[in-house]
């Protein structure tokens, strides 16, 4: 019961921000006349999502008293929206415990949710819709159907205004160094992940095989735990939805998840083993009490098939042996399965249960994965990118974790894919999925997925010195242009603005002296953080 009563009173107080964010526009105009103030509705906004926090609804009719109120001071259609918010509830609200969905937040971290009708805005797109389907907003001339660019046009007022109508390059200028964390400076910092919906965690996997957890903020950042375990170099990390459990793969090929609270392992998945092929000794040793003991051609024979056998046992100890990963992943809509990706020679793809450790289904692919991501929609497809530039697209059983083979893109140059993101770029008035896959042969590029199935159509390609790992920036859905960030081999972190044709990057961070190996994001972007091969991991601070 006492889980309901969280999830009831989340849903709504992001309602309840969701209502004021409606009547922004008209609230700033009032206003303007007697003080012009150009951020005033992002400064209301965060000031009404902290004044939630503090002192959330206790109650359902504080909707519809506060929608009366609106109206009656503003105007506008607001007098539904208690009725049609409260309607809602039981959806937001399975979707807030099941769906590890990418909402959008205001700076400072708040909630803003879709408005539900009302003069201005398109009504919201439901995340299960279908791929490729013609949104609401499109219907309205919110969006260009059919153009290369991924975020609303110019039309789109509302989203520029509650962004604070400041350009792109504004928007991602930084104050400077927030922190330097040094807790792997005696090995290599490989691999960063903040918490879902959470500025304070960050994690980081090294090339000793330890993970470090640190709390950010507040200053000064202290690290809260260090898990030892793997015997190899982290290769990725991945947090639960809830963020109580942290998943970690390695070189050494095997797979932990830990327990970050009591900074224990809860589950380790050994490594995966290659099944050995036909024993090649009958080659070598059948022609031995064979055959004349004086005959050439038998002496030779013999010496071509010993030589041949210790070819192939040389080749099959290199194929042999603990196979090591390269990617791992919590199944959004299950987190009680999770899928590991990697390979030597040949790659493959498993399912695990976390609770019984039992491997639910393994899939043997041509080429090792390098890379996994999931749509944020259902988490029912996953796309994994391999060392030859290979996208392959699976329909996954969130229940079974059963993996079927949909779709297949070959890229040119055939260069290991290193990172994967998929994103749905939901904003009130657009709505367009996209998958960001970044190629060690220097290209970011950016598809939109055309099908439920994972098909694939390229929008942009990028051309990014040495680039290593990119992500996409969380509140990227209410600004005119649309961001990602990259870390890149030549000791720079860039930030690449995907609506661009020319001079997509708006900006370039330079401040470590190896190369970067990976940067991310906290879910407000309030800090960015970026991890170099020396171990050094820079919290940049936004301006």
């Amino acid at each position: 019961m006492s889980t309901g009563g969280v999830e009831l009173t989340r849903a709504h107080w992001q309602q309840v921000l969701s209502l004021d964010a409606r009547y922004s526009t008209s609230r700033a105009a009032g206003i303007a006349a007697n003080r012009p103030l150009p951020s005033f509705q992002t400064l209301y906004l965060r000031r009404r999502s902290q004044l939630l926090r503090e002192c959330p609804p206790r109650s359902a009719a504080y909707l519809a008293m506060r929608s009366r109120l609106l109206a009656s001071m503003y105007g506008g259609g607001g007098g539904n929206m208690g009725s049609s918010d409260a309607g809602s509830l039981r959806s937001r609200t399975m979707s807030l415990r099941s769906l590890r969905i990418d909402t959008d937040f205001l700076s400072d971290g708040s909630f803003l949710g879709a408005s539900s009708g009302g003069a201005g805005y398109a009504t919201s797109v439901s995340a299960s819709a279908e791929f490729g389907g013609a949104s609401v907003a499109g219907r309205h001339g919110l969006v260009d159907p059919g153009s290369a660019s991924p975020v609303p046009t110019s039309r789109a007022e509302a989203s520029r205004a509650l962004a604070g109508n400041t350009t792109t390059a504004e928007q991602y200028a930084f104050a400077g160094v927030y922190c330097i964390l040094d807790q792997h400076c005696q090995s290599s910092a490989l691999r960063l992940r903040f918490a879902n919906n959470d500025r304070t965690r960050l994690a980081a996997g090294a090339g000793d095989g330890r993970v470090s957890v640190s709390q950010v903020v507040p200053s000064p950042a202290t690290v809260i735990c260090v898990l030892d375990g793997h015997k190899q170099a982290i290769t990725d990390l991945a947090w639960s939805s809830g963020n109580d459990f942290l998943l970690s793969v390695s070189e050494d090929g095997s797979a932990r998840v830990w327990n970050v609270a009591k900074a224990t392992c809860l589950r380790e998945v050994p490594p995966f083993q290659s099944a050995a092929s036909a024993d090649a000794h009958h080659a070598a040793g059948g022609s031995s009490g064979s055959g004349s003991a004086g005959s050439v051609s038998a002496v030779l024979a013999a010496a071509a098939a010993a030589a041949a056998s210790a070819g192939y046992h040389q080749q099959q100890r290199r194929n042999e042996g603990p196979q090591p990963l390269h990617a791992c992943d919590f199944i959004p809509s299950n987190n009680n399965l999770f899928v590991i990706g990697g390979g030597k020679t040949s790659g493959f793809l498993r399912v695990v249960n976390l609770s019984t450790g039992l491997i639910q289904s393994t899939l043997r692919l041509g080429r090792p994965v390098r890379s996994l991501s999931f749509d944020t929609n259902e988490g029912r497809l996953l796309w994994a990118g391999d060392l030859t530039g290979l996208i392959l697209a699976f329909l996954v059983d969130p229940l079974t974790g059963h993996l079927t083979r949909s779709r297949t893109l070959s890229l040119t140059p055939a260069a290991p894919l290193t990172s994967l993101q998929a994103r749905s770029w939901i904003s009130r008035e657009a709505r367009d999925p996209c998958l960001l896959a970044t190629c060690s042969a220097g290209f970011l590029l950016l598809f939109r997925v055309m099908s439920g199935e994972g098909q694939l159509a390229l929008r942009r390609k990028f051309c990014i010195p040495s680039p290593t790992r990119a992500a996409f920036c969380p509140l990227m859905s209410f600004r005119q242009g649309a961001c990602v960030v990259c870390a890149s081999s030549d000791t720079c972190v860039y930030i690449v603005d995907v609506t661009r044709e020319r001079r997509p990057i708006v900006n370039k961070l330079q401040g470590h002296a190896s190369p970067v190996t990976d940067v991310t994001f906290n879910y407000d972007e309030s800090l960015l953080a970026s991890a170099d091969a020396s171990g050094t991991i820079i919290l940049w601070r936004r301006a």
